[in-house]
C-alpha cells in the first residue's frame, strides 16, 4: 500500500529504528526516500549496550531495574528477553530516540526469533513517545503514551484463543489485522508509523503490509523510546 503525498509531510524522509539488522530501508512505496537512522543495534559484541538498553519485568506493573534477575542478556550475535521466573516476564527498554522530524514516517525494522512455552503468551514490541523534559535513561511503559507496535501473541482469554502477530487489539476483538504466528524461526518484521494519519502498517517476512491504528495518541512530543517484552503466564516463554 502506497501513502498518498502530503503537503505537510517533508518528502522523502524516513526515520529509521533497526534490531538485528545492519541496514535499514525505505517502506511504504519511497523508495528513494533519505533514510535518517535514529537508533540501531545489530547485537554483535554479547555485551548488552547499557547507553542503549535498560533490563525491566514485565509484570503488568511498574518495577524498578535491578529486579530483573537474568531476564535480558546479550549473546551470540542476538538479545535475549526472556522469562524464566513465573508470570515475571523479560522486558528491556531503550535510551530516549531524539526525532529531527516530527512529520516523516517512522519505521522500524527487526529481526525476531519468538517462542512461546505455552497458550497465555503476549509478548509485544512498541514505540512510545516521552513526556516533554523525561530524564535520560529507561521511562516506565506507566508515564509513556505507545504510538505504535506489534503483538506477538497466543493467548487464550477463555472465550477466544488469540494468536498472531500484528494488532493485539484485533486478535482481541476477531479481526484480522494481523499476519498467522510463527513461532521458533527467525523472521524479518517492518513496522511503520506515520505520524499525519498516526496509522501503522506492518509487515511479516516481506508479505504486503497490513494496516491498523494501534493507539489513540498523536505524537506530539519530540522523544520516543522502544519497549520489547516477553511476558505471559507461567514461565519458559
Amino acid at each position: 500500500m502506497r501513502n498518498k503525498p502530503d503537503s505537510n509531510r517533508k518528502m522523502g524522509t524516513v526515520a529509521a529504528i533497526v534490531l538485528g539488522l545492519t541496514t535499514s530501508f525505505a517502506f511504504v512505496g519511497e523508495s528513494l526516500a533519505n533514510t535518517i537512522t535514529l537508533f540501531e543495534d545489530d547485537f554483535n559484541d554479547s555485551v548488552l549496550d547499557s547507553s542503549k538498553w535498560t533490563p525491566w519485568v514485565a509484570t503488568g506493573s511498574y518495577t524498578p531495574p535491578g529486579a530483573v534477575g537474568s531476564y535480558v542478556e546479550e549473546t551470540s550475535g542476538m538479545l535475549r528477553v526472556v522469562q524464566n521466573q513465573t508470570d515475571w516476564g523479560g522486558a528491556v527498554i531503550s535510551s530516549p530516540i531524539i526525532l529531527d522530524n516530527s512529520t516523516g514516517l517512522i519505521t522500524l525494522t527487526m529481526r525476531t526469533r519468538t517462542h512461546r512455552e505455552n497458550q497465555y503468551y503476549r509478548g509485544s514490541i512498541s514505540i512510545s513517545q516521552l513526556p516533554t523534559g523525561s530524564p535520560g535513561g529507561a521511562i516506565p511503559e506507566s508515564i509513556s503514551e505507545s504510538l505504535t507496535g506489534v503483538a506477538h501473541m497466543d493467548y487464550d482469554d477463555g472465550s477466544l484463543r488469540q494468536q498472531g502477530f500484528g494488532d493485539g487489539g484485533s486478535m482481541a476483538s476477531g479481526g484480522s489485522a494481523f499476519f498467522t504466528a510463527i513461532f521458533d524461526e527467525w523472521v524479518t518484521e517492518t513496522l511503520v508509523y506515520d505520524p499525519l494519519t498516526q496509522r501503522t502498517t506492518y509487515s511479516l517476512n516481506g508479505a504486503t503490509p497490513i494496516e491498523y491504528d494501534y493507539w489513540i495518541f498523536p505524537l506530539t512530543k519530540t522523544t520516543l523510546d522502544l519497549w520489547i517484552s516477553s511476558y505471559g503466564w507461567f514461565t519458559g516463554h
